[in-house]
């Protein structure tokens, strides 16, 4: 993964952790949450607190949740406003990052203000403590997420305006001694906190009609599309069980899994936007032949930019053996695009079975209608059809880190290049895949 840091396309737009004050927050926080305190001097975090350097340390990516498979419990820590807009690495939830962004934009200036004196943590959650099977999912309607201090500041303030409001609308409250006794200790403790932007109000996100979740080893849902019935997609082998006791579930590994998403009008083929971008299908052909290339053995150290047309060429004939059809479907299709025929007639003509749907499947209208189920749907592509590395990297970055690590020092080198080549990482680039 270093040259991924060097390049900048991992550990990109964190903050860094080194004074013992935020060391000693961020431990705090931790506790609060019911995890073992780090004992690092000094790590970076991401915009909802996720740590590399931590993860590492524990031995465990996903350590801000309660279970890895089935928790419907999910937690975060801001110590810092510069936290606002950052990436959000290791998302649980395809909707993470918006509900970030959702909590900066109603609470930035109590986030700026608490921060000051104390570290905020965040308790993610849904109607359900614990998911018992993935059907749970389908009862997902709301995400609210709670914020709390670790120097008690928003339930202080929350408690001075209370003692304040009794005392001017009651009638002799003054008289109670024990009434008097609880606004001066409060004052002595925190201070006048009457004026200061210090109660953040629960968020509460809703954008969650399709989403992916981490759960049960990974599980898409979709709603609101052309039939009345939900759509589940499992990731997981484990869970292949879920496949046949809940309604609704297919497989990812389902060979009929792309006519279901065209059928229920999640995707679409777009073969109109691919004649007027052949550029980009043409830049794709180019990435699966890459893909075939490096999973030749003896080509573990090669160059694959380093390759004129004419040697790439040269290449695919000695392969004939190895070369899947897909490639020769896109071949087809690039070369169909460019005359006059029209697009039913050639969507006829295509051939799912050589796995050239996932391939040139983008978001439908109906799907582009959600921000947050068109995020989603892009997820599912890059994870259907893997060989297109700028989508991966784009919209399933965790997959992307994953496979990364499996790849040759060959494949490694020519990937970063290939994305530092089409301009990543960018300004905008959020960094978390969505």
């Amino acid at each position: 993964m270093q040259k991924l840091v060097e390049s900048g396309l991992f550990g990109n737009g964190l903050v860094h952790v080194d004074s013992p004050t935020l060391v000693k927050r961020y431990n705090d926080c931790l506790k609060a949450i019911g995890i073992e305190p780090t004992n690092l001097k000094e790590f970076k975090i991401d915009g909802i607190g996720w740590s590399p350097e931590v993860s590492k340390e524990k031995d465990r990516i996903k350590y801000f949740s309660c279970n890895d498979l089935q928790t419907a419990s999910q937690f975060g820590i801001i110590l810092t406003p510069d936290q606002s807009g950052l990436p959000v690495y290791t998302p649980f939830n395809s909707f993470d990052r918006a509900v970030m962004a959702k909590l900066f934009r109603n609470s930035g200036k109590q986030i700026a203000e608490l921060t000051q004196r104390s570290a905020l943590w965040l308790d993610f959650t849904q109607d359900l403590l614990e998911f018992s099977s993935p059907s749970d999912l389908f009862m997902i309607e709301e995400v609210v997420v709670r914020v709390s201090d670790t120097k008690g500041l928003i339930q202080a303030a929350q408690n001075q305006r209370d003692l304040v409001k009794r005392f001017r609308e009651g009638n002799n409250v003054w008289l109670d001694g024990s009434e008097r006794a609880k606004i001066i200790e409060s004052a002595k403790l925190h201070g006048d906190l009457r004026f200061k932007p210090l109660i953040i109000q629960d968020i509460h996100f809703n954008d969650v009609r399709s989403f992916y979740t981490r759960a049960f080893g990974g599980t898409y849902i979709f709603r609101d599309f052309s039939s009345d019935r939900p759509l589940m997609i499992i990731e997981s082998e484990k869970c292949e069980k879920t496949v046949a006791d809940v309604e609704f579930a297919k497989s990812i590994s389902d060979p009929g899994l792309s006519e279901i998403l065209l059928k229920e009008d999640i995707t679409d083929l777009s073969l109109g936007w691919h004649k007027r971008h052949l550029v980009e299908l043409e830049e794709l052909q180019d990435l699966i032949i890459a893909d075939c290339f490096y999973q030749q053995p003896e080509n573990a150290e090669a160059d694959f930019a380093s390759l004129t047309s004419a040697c790439k060429k040269q290449w695919i004939a000695r392969s004939n053996g190895s070369i899947p059809p897909l490639l020769g479907e896109i071949s087809r299709l690039i070369a169909t695009l460019r005359k006059d025929e029209p697009i039913k007639k050639i969507s006829v003509s295509l051939k799912n079975n050589s796995g050239i749907y996932p391939v040139i499947m983008r978001p439908s209208k109906e799907a582009e209608k959600s921000e947050q189920t068109t995020k989603v749907v892009w997820q599912l592509l890059a994870r259907l059809a893997p060989h297109d590395i700028e989508r991966l990297y784009l919209f399933n970055r965790i997959l992307f880190y994953d496979l990364y690590r499996s790849w040759s020092e060959g494949k490694k080198k020519w990937a970063i290049a290939y994305l530092k080549k089409r301009g990543h990482p960018r300004a905008n680039n959020n960094g978390d895949g969505h």
